[in-house]
């Protein structure tokens, strides 16, 4: 923690810059110098468990359910520490489990199933209506991951966000969100 801060204070001492720390999902309430940054930072790959819903896959209704108590605990550690939160990653892959393990990939494959690909929306959906519905606290987040053509892991399927899919949610949500 001594170290923490120490970098901390040499950082400030030549920016004014906002200043964040990017604390793993099940270890952002242990993080004990969040006092000392600007905003609560965290990959927010959360495990949104919920049962599959009959075209067998959960139900926009059931991952937002899954999602509350991890936001309760994040709206409760920014209450206390008097810091609003970012999520610094926020991500699901087109996989048929990516609301159980978000911080795992797809195995690698040409193509993913049609479940997969929905369940990627779908995800993604409720996460941006999770950003609007606790606007007070949550101030928004990097998506995870959009590969620049013709780079070394642009040929990836891993965590691909650049699809006709994903592309086409995206433009939607952010167009609403502008307005």
């Amino acid at each position: 923690e001594a170290e923490w801060r120490g970098l901390i204070a040499e950082v400030r001492a030549v920016t004014e810059a906002h200043l964040t720390y990017s604390a793993n999902w099940d270890g952002v309430e242990r993080v004990p110098f969040w006092d000392a940054l600007d905003v609560i930072g965290v990959q927010a790959y959360f495990p949104l468990v919920a049962e599959a819903g009959p075209d067998g896959i959960p139900s926009s209704a059931d991952l937002r359910a899954a999602w509350q108590p991890h936001l309760a605990r994040l709206e409760a550690l920014s209450e206390r520490t008097g810091r609003d939160v970012f999520f610094a990653e926020l991500g699901y892959d087109r996989s048929e489990t990516t609301h159980e393990r978000p911080w795992i990939g797809a195995p690698r494959r040409t193509t993913p199933s049609a479940a997969a690909v929905t369940l990627q929306l779908r995800c993604l959906d409720v996460a941006f209506d999770v950003f609007e519905e606790q606007a007070d606290w949550l101030h928004g987040g990097f998506l995870w991951k959009w590969f620049v053509p013709g780079s070394r892991r642009g040929g990836s399927t891993d965590f691909q966000l650049d699809n006709e899919a994903a592309r086409g949610l995206l433009s939607r949500r952010w167009v609403t969100a502008s307005r």
